[in-house]
């Protein structure tokens, strides 16, 4: 677990290394916007290490939750792309099957 002393030096290095960019998707983020997350999550295995720590806007660590990254990055892409509209969509209006939900969420 990150402590407010120990996060507030590790936002300062990745905003220096890195800057304030979204490391998954490139948003441009501001300074009450900024996530740090876990690239391999800690749940997996991963540490608190700065090289496995990136910035990140609220949509992407959340997303990510604690999925592997090239899970998670294959999925962005298929979002950002547009072929996964109709499922998102159908979420927001709380019209997926049981069998499409299932779907969605292995793939996710």
């Amino acid at each position: 677990m990150l402590h407010n002393k120990k996060y507030q030096e590790i936002k300062k290095e990745l905003l220096r290394k890195n800057g304030a960019i979204c490391w998954y998707c490139g948003y441009d983020l501001t300074t009450n916007e900024i996530h740090i997350d876990h690239i391999h999550p800690r749940s997996e295995g991963g540490s608190d290490d700065i090289d496995n720590l990136a910035l990140s806007c609220e949509f992407c660590n959340r997303a990510k939750f604690n999925r592997d990254v090239t899970v998670f990055l294959r999925w962005l892409g298929r979002i950002r792309t547009g072929n996964f509209e109709c499922f998102i969509l159908r979420r927001i209006k709380h019209d997926l099957s049981d069998n499409e939900e299932d779907r969605l969420n292995k793939e996710f």
